[in-house]
């Protein structure tokens, strides 16, 4: 029986940008996925995605990267400024820089481009107001039980559902997480004449003492920000948040006073930044997470949202190759996946631990002991590695069982 024809779908628990793309994945791979999502619909708050050309390569081979390149704008390079006299630290060419194959970051509304993904599943595989309450595993299926008294029959259960995952707390796994010891606010917000402060295709982000501030171009107008500065673990931040922002980042060059001003409160989002301590296993048995469910990373360079459609890509080609009837697909994407998903995790932090000093002396140790040439040397070689990921070919329906 091939994948295309079983009877059973996959469920996906969770309808942010990590379930939609397993999803669509898993159809073109021939399988039938049901996502359950615990939301009544989308949020309507506006928020950014930078998408690298890691995550843009499983885009096209879904056939929504096109589409996604007439909604949002190309940044072909990026720099990073000293926030106290705007001197260039760090500047990377994206072109220059992709062992001979062009690459860019394409900068899109993220509801914009879930919606390209909704558009490409039957209405009825997206349920919404559909929290997951229980599952049992059975030998060749998983029952699922949703908080509303309904059910459904999956091959295989995905947790795609975030940070605090209910598919792995069902599963008993306690992941450890370290507060990363910063929160971050994004932002999208119409201006123009940032031609200056903001080109647009460059993506500039401003490092200051605990603090920085950066932006793209999602389109000529349009502006995608994100600020992110260091706070005590449990530390309160209360609506409206630009009254922060602007404690933090108003005094700042390149009319970050303006760009903060200009944008509508219910379009600013926040959270504190988590990572990690210890693994936890993936996969047990039918069941098997993704994303921040599986390897959550802290949120710097947009790494983590990359990852994510990575996973969903890259377990409907294990599917693909080694069928549903047994979990060895979803071991074999676990194998795949890890080392990867870990050596991005250390550089992450790397970038981590430079970006988000704050002692006067720490922030001037860096440029002055490595030389500016050397420390951007070493920012090119944490980059380097995230862009590297191609994205094969999904076989369609023709699979084994």
């Amino acid at each position: 029986m091939s994948a295309a024809t079983y009877r059973r779908p996959v469920v996906i628990i969770g309808a942010g940008l990590t379930g939609l793309v397993t999803a669509v994945s898993m159809q073109r791979a021939g399988l039938t996925p049901l996502i359950f999502e615990k939301k009544p619909h989308l949020p309507h708050a506006k928020t950014g995605v930078a998408l690298w050309g890691n995550g843009m390569r499983v885009l096209d081979r879904l056939g929504v990267g096109t589409k996604l390149r007439t909604c949002g704008l190309a940044t072909l390079s990026s720099e990073i400024v000293n926030s106290t006299d705007g001197r260039v630290l760090f500047n990377f060419n994206f072109s220059e820089e992709s062992s001979g194959h062009v690459n860019e970051i394409i900068v899109a509304e993220l509801n914009e481009l879930k919606q390209l993904l909704l558009e490409e599943l039957p209405s009825e595989s997206v349920l919404f107001n559909k929290e997951l309450d229980s599952f049992t595993q059975h030998g060749d299926y998983v029952d699922v039980h949703l908080a509303d008294g309904s059910s459904a029959e999956g091959a295989i259960l995905i947790g795609a559902d975030g940070l605090y995952s209910r598919v792995r707390s069902r599963l008993k796994l306690q992941m450890s997480h370290r507060y990363a010891g910063y929160s971050t606010w994004r932002g999208v917000t119409n201006m123009t004449n940032l031609s200056k402060e903001f080109p647009l295709q460059l993506g500039r982000e401003i490092w200051g003492k605990g603090r920085r501030f950066g932006a793209m171009h999602i389109r000529t107008g349009t502006l995608y920000w994100y600020a992110v500065a260091n706070a005590r673990n449990g530390e309160v931040f209360l609506r409206p948040f630009k009254k922060t922002l602007l404690n933090k980042f108003g005094d700042w060059d390149f009319r970050c006073r303006e760009i903060i001003d200009a944008t509508d409160e219910r379009n600013i989002t926040r959270h504190d930044v988590q990572e990690r301590l210890q693994p936890v296993p993936w996969v047990e048995n039918r069941v098997v997470l993704m994303g921040e469910a599986a390897h959550p990373i802290t949120e710097n360079m947009h790494l983590s949202t990359c990852l994510a459609v990575e996973d969903g890509h890259c377990l409907a080609q294990m599917l693909a190759e080694y069928g549903v009837r047994d979990p060895l697909g979803l071991e074999m994407y676990e194998r795949t996946r890890k080392p990867r998903c870990l050596a991005v995790a250390q550089r992450s932090r790397r970038i981590e631990r430079i970006a988000q000093l704050e002692h006067p002396l720490a922030r001037w140790l860096p440029e002055r002991v490595l030389g500016r040439r050397r420390l951007a040397t070493a920012l090119r070689r944490i980059l380097r590695i995230i862009p590297d990921y191609t994205a094969g070919d999904l076989p369609g329906p023709i699979l084994r069982s």
